[in-house]
């Protein structure tokens, strides 16, 4: 039993399987072709997905900064310190969602 990698999802897998385990696809009529489709797809899906969630961190920092500047009049109000708490959630989750960015190139 040899080991070789899945050509659509890049897993170890056994030579002997007919059908990948990770990713469920066949591997008795696969061509290149067949292959750098999907591989493309699943990059772009993956792709896709990091933009839905720079989206959503950014407009989660927009809503803070809008939160906090309706509660400047009082400092200790909900609407400052939700502000406070959404502006940091949207920082910290864009700043990491940029590292793994960087990480993954």
């Amino acid at each position: 039993m040899a080991l070789m990698n899945c050509p659509f999802c890049r897993k170890r897998i056994s030579d002997r399987h007919t059908k990948c385990p990770e990713c469920s696809q066949s591997l008795d009529q696969t061509d290149d072709e067949q292959a750098e489709r999907v591989i493309y797809q699943q990059q772009w899906k993956k792709r896709r997905l990091m933009q839905y969630l720079q989206f959503a961190t950014v407009s989660i920092f927009m809503l803070g900064c809008f939160s906090y500047w309706i509660g400047l009049n009082d400092p200790n109000s909900w609407q400052a310190m939700l502000g406070k708490i959404l502006l940091a959630i949207g920082f910290v989750g864009y700043a990491v969602l940029r590292i793994r960015k960087l990480l993954s190139k």
